[in-house]
């Protein structure tokens, strides 16, 4: 599936928000360029348009396989869930 065209507003917006300049968001949003898995994790909690799976296509089954097979009736992660996981993966990437 394509990623979703953000507006201007928005895509400038979300780039202040995950900490990356708005022509690099540009270029991924258009496949030009491809989210490190850090980063496709804060555009899909700031973003929920954005799929883990359209942002990294090649291997996202590989990084989560969690998502190839959902389990039904199962809750999905709220944004502040999504946001304490991502802070938790940076904080082990720092100290490991």
């Amino acid at each position: 599936m394509p990623l979703p065209k953000l507006p201007t507003a928005r895509r400038r917006e979300l780039a202040n928000q995950v900490g990356v300049g708005e022509q690099y968001l540009y270029q991924i949003l258009r496949g030009i360029g491809v989210a490190s898995p850090a980063l496709a994790r804060k555009l899909n909690a700031f973003e929920p348009l954005l799929r883990l799976q359209d942002l990294r296509p090649n291997d996202w089954n590989d990084l989560w396989p969690e998502l190839a097979d959902p389990k039904p009736n199962q809750p999905q992660a709220t944004a502040h869930q999504a946001r304490v996981a991502i802070n938790s993966e940076a904080m082990e990437a720092a100290h490991g």
